[in-house]
């Protein structure tokens, strides 16, 4: 009695592994869609009428390409910006900062003139910036 060796492989059907493959595919594309992602909000400048109306409500920080800082047209000390800020919160809790940074100016300024004001009591939703990048 002499065995005959095959010279055939018996392998598994891939078929049905590769249904259950494109079956989860579908499912997981689908179910992504459906998921919500949040995005950073930004706060928008008020409408210039707004702007006009409110403006004993808003101080205005101009931050320049040299790194200076004005506040109402008069340069202003890095060191003063934050007894100006406290001094305007307390007079008017509900007081608002915009941040002009000229195109050239230097973020690492910009962001100065943001953490002073959040030291100074501002809450975040108080504080607005005009950047404007070529």
């Amino acid at each position: 009695m002499t065995r005959k060796h095959s010279t055939e492989h018996n392998e598994p059907d891939m078929t049905p592994m590769l249904d259950i493959v494109f079956i989860l595919l579908i499912f997981f594309i689908i179910t992504a869609s459906f998921i919500q992602e949040n995005g950073v909000e930004i706060n928008s400048l008020p409408s210039p009428r707004t702007q006009q109306t409110e403006s004993d409500n808003s101080i205005t920080v101009a931050v320049k390409e040299t790194g200076n800082y004005y506040i109402g047209g008069r340069y202003v000390e890095k060191t003063s910006l934050i007894a100006i800020m406290k001094q305007a919160f307390t007079e008017k809790p509900d007081i608002a900062l915009i941040i002009n940074a000229a195109p050239e100016a230097n973020m690492g300024d910009v962001i100065a003139v943001y953490d002073t004001a959040r030291i100074a009591g501002l809450g975040i939703h108080q504080i607005f910036s005009t950047i404007k990048r070529p």
